[in-house]
């Protein structure tokens, strides 16, 4: 296909998506979004907590690994009700081809992502818009797309057996089960031979392996992985930073600093914070594209917003 072309999509391959805006949000219980509708798209993950879905005259549930996937002219609201916070990554966005577009008709207003494939997406979607490096645009329009095609996939019924991360490019079988036994074991101690044994080859052939289809080492694999799921304790959770390290299989604080400062140029405490800061910054993708940010409190609209 040459330049500019069009295939069955029925739209430039280029334009399939167009990402607006994303961003962290924390809902306090009884905090809600007041009832609206808008031209584009909108994407609410629930990450954590419980509440209760408005769209149009229909009241839902919605709870942890929730997708809501707002679609046009729908009228939505979101309340906090069950006496605990709402975490949410929220993103806004167009959608241009005609068949994505009717397949996104066809599918639910609330799908589950049970086995976490679209979350890890947006929250890379939303790094992308932070750092805002040269072509981060087309980035996050290909990772938007990733997302919707993934939902596309959970919402038919598709059977998903293994935990999210999987590698899932690799064919080789060994190292896929190697990968799954970090992935399910890593909070606690596990060495290069515990893996290899359950895998069937020697430490010394599997490493060679892992590390040859892989890219790193099964010892770096496995750090990262940690600092990984630390990671999300440390957003998503009010835990201590010590209840961090030992959750997630490090033996000692000093231990847990030292690989998180390695990996991600941060103390834990320090990266928390600074995490923490970026909840209800604005990321805007599109040049131009302004956020109403209509959330209310019980004691009016939420402190610092902007109003349209």
């Amino acid at each position: 296909m040459g330049e500019g072309e069009f295939d069955h999509w029925g739209t430039n391959m280029d334009r399939l998506v167009d990402a607006f805006w994303i961003a962290r949000y924390d809902y306090e219980p009884g905090w809600f979004i007041e009832p609206h509708a808008h031209e584009f798209y909108q994407v609410i993950y629930v990450v954590d907590g419980t509440g209760t879905a408005s769209l149009d005259d229909q009241k839902m549930e919605v709870a942890e690994g929730c997708v809501l996937l707002l679609k046009p002219h729908v009228v939505h609201s979101l309340l906090a009700d069950r006496g605990d916070r709402v975490r949410t990554i929220d993103t806004k966005f167009n959608v241009y081809g005609s068949r994505l577009v009717a397949d996104l008709e066809r599918i639910p207003s609330i799908v589950s992502d049970d086995a976490q494939r679209v979350r890890p997406i947006l929250e890379q979607v939303r790094l992308e818009g932070l750092k805002a490096r040269p072509w981060y645009r087309p980035l996050c329009n290909a990772l938007m797309l990733q997302a919707l095609i993934t939902l596309l996939r959970e919402s038919g019924g598709q059977e998903v057996s293994e935990p999210a991360n999987i590698p899932l490019k690799f064919d080789d079988e060994a190292v896929r089960k190697a990968v799954m036994i970090i992935q399910r074991n890593f909070a606690r101690e596990l060495s290069l031979r515990d893996i290899a044994d359950r895998v069937g080859y020697s430490p010394e052939y599997l490493s060679r392996r892992f590390c040859r289809r892989v890219g790193l080492s099964i010892h770096h694999y496995l750090m990262y992985y940690r600092i990984e799921q630390a990671k999300e304790m440390l957003t998503y959770s009010e835990v201590s930073v010590k209840e961090v390290a030992f959750n997630t299989g490090f033996k000692s604080i000093h231990h847990f600093t030292r690989a998180f400062k390695q990996f991600e140029g941060l103390p834990p405490a320090t990266w928390r914070h600074q995490e923490r800061e970026g909840i209800w910054k604005n990321v805007v993708i599109a040049p131009g594209f302004v956020n109403a940010d209509i959330t209310v409190t019980p004691k009016g609209p939420r402190p610092g917003t902007a109003r349209e």
